[in-house]
C-alpha cells in the first residue's frame, strides 16, 4: 500500500500533468476561433453576466477590464510563466511540490475556466459551423472532472 505522502507527491505529479495538458487545450481551442474573437465582437472578457477582469498580482495589481482576446493573451503567459517556475512545477523525479502547488493549480482552473465559459458563450455557433463542437465538449468534460477533484481531500498536503 503507498503511503500518504507517496500518494500525494504521485497525485500533485498527476494534476501537474493535467494542467499542462489543460493549457495547452485551451490554447488550441482559442487558437481555432482567435481571428472571430476580436475587440469589436468581444470588447470585454465575459460569459454572459459574467465579466472577468484581470489580474496577475505583477504587472497588473488591480484587476482591469480588457477585450476577451487580450485577457487570454495575458492569461496564457501567465500560465505559461508559473508552469515554468520548477519551485512551483518541479521537473526532476526526486522534487517535491510546494505548499503553493495546490492553491495555484486552482487559480489556474479558475482562470481557464472562464476562457471555456466564453468560448461557450459566445464562440460555440463557431466551433459548430468549423465542426469542433464535439472536441471543445470533450475536453471541457475532462477538464471538469479533474477540476472537481480539486476540491477533495484526495491530493491534501501530509
Amino acid at each position: 500500500m503507498l503511503t500518504k505522502r507517496v500518494a500525494v507527491l504521485v497525485g500533485h505529479r498527476w494534476i501537474a500533468v493535467h494542467v499542462i495538458d489543460f493549457y495547452n487545450d485551451i490554447s488550441l481551442l482559442y487558437g481555432e476561433i482567435a481571428a472571430m474573437c476580436t475587440q469589436t465582437s468581444c470588447p470585454i472578457m465575459c460569459a454572459g453576466n459574467h465579466r472577468y477582469l484581470w489580474a496577475d498580482g505583477v504587472t497588473f495589481t488591480k484587476p482591469i477590464k480588457v477585450p476577451a482576446k487580450e485577457y487570454v493573451h495575458y492569461l496564457m503567459n501567465w500560465v505559461d510563466n508559473q508552469l515554468s517556475d520548477e519551485d512551483l512545477f518541479p521537473t526532476t523525479q526526486d522534487a517535491t511540490f510546494s505548499a503553493e502547488f495546490m492553491p495555484a493549480c486552482k487559480i489556474i482552473f479558475k482562470r481557464l475556466f472562464r476562457v471555456y465559459a466564453h468560448l461557450y458563450h459566445h464562440h460555440f455557433k463557431q466551433f459548430v459551423q468549423l465542426g469542433l463542437q464535439q472536441h471543445l465538449n470533450l475536453c471541457f468534460k475532462r477538464f471538469g472532472y479533474v477540476w472537481a477533484l480539486l476540491d477533495t481531500s484526495l491530493f491534501a498536503q501530509p
